[in-house]
C-alpha cells in the first residue's frame, strides 16, 4: 500500500502523538526519519513489515525479520505502525549510541526549552552509515516538510472524540 505523502505524515503524526511520555521524541524527528527510511512509507521493508525506521535486527534474533537480499542485514519487521514506532523509540531511549540525544533532550526539558527534532538529529550520527550527511538529511526533510510544527500538536480527549491542535 503506497501512502500520498500528506496522510501518510498524519496518519503517522497521531501513532508518535498517541506513543509519547516523558521520552518524548519529537514528530518531527521521528516523521524525518521514517520519510527517509521507508520512502514516504513506499519501500518494500515498510509495506511488508512495517519497518518505517529502517531498524535492523541481529541475526540471532527470534522476532519476526525481513532478509535483506545479499546482505548479513535482516530488517525489522511488525505487526503495525504503533509497533514500529514504539520500537523506534526504544531504540533511541535506550540504546548507548544515542546517549547524547537523550542528554541534549534533557538538558533542553530542563531548561523549559521546547523539545526541537532539528536539534535533536545533530545526536543521529550513529542511526546510519552515512553519518552526518544522514543528520543533514533529515534536517532537510524537517525544514522542507515544515515538520517542526508537528512538534507542537496537542490532543484534547472530550469523550471519545479526540481534537488535534497544530501550532501555525
Amino acid at each position: 500500500m503506497k501512502f500520498p505523502r500528506i496522510p501518510f505524515m498524519i496518519s503517522f503524526l497521531t501513532v508518535i502523538l498517541i506513543s509519547c511520555n516523558k521520552h518524548i521524541i519529537p514528530p518531527s524527528l521521528a516523521i524525518a526519519q521514517a520519510i527517509d527510511e521507508s520512502g514516504w512509507g513506499t519501500s518494500h521493508f515498510a509495506i511488508e513489515g512495517n519497518c518505517l525506521f529502517g531498524q535492523h535486527t541481529s541475526l540471532h534474533s527470534n522476532g519476526k525479520y525481513i532478509p535483506v537480499k545479499g546482505s548479513n542485514v535482516q530488517m525489522a519487521a511488525f505487526e503495525t505502525i504503533l509497533q514500529a514506532t514504539k520500537g523506534y523509540m526504544h531504540n533511541l531511549n535506550t540504546t548507548s549510541a544515542y546517549h547524547d540525544l537523550r542528554e541534549q533532550r534533557a538538558i533542553m526539558r530542563n531548561s523549559n526549552e521546547h523539545i526541537d527534532g532539528n536539534k535533536l538529529a545533530d545526536s543521529e550520527s550513529h542511526y546510519s552509515e552515512r553519518g552526518e550527511a544522514y543528520v543533514k538529511m533529515i534536517q532537510g526533510f524537517i525544514k522542507n516538510n515544515h515538520l517542526p510544527n508537528l512538534d507542537y500538536v496537542k490532543f484534547e480527549n472530550h469523550d471519545q472524540e479526540f481534537s488535534i491542535f497544530i501550532k501555525q
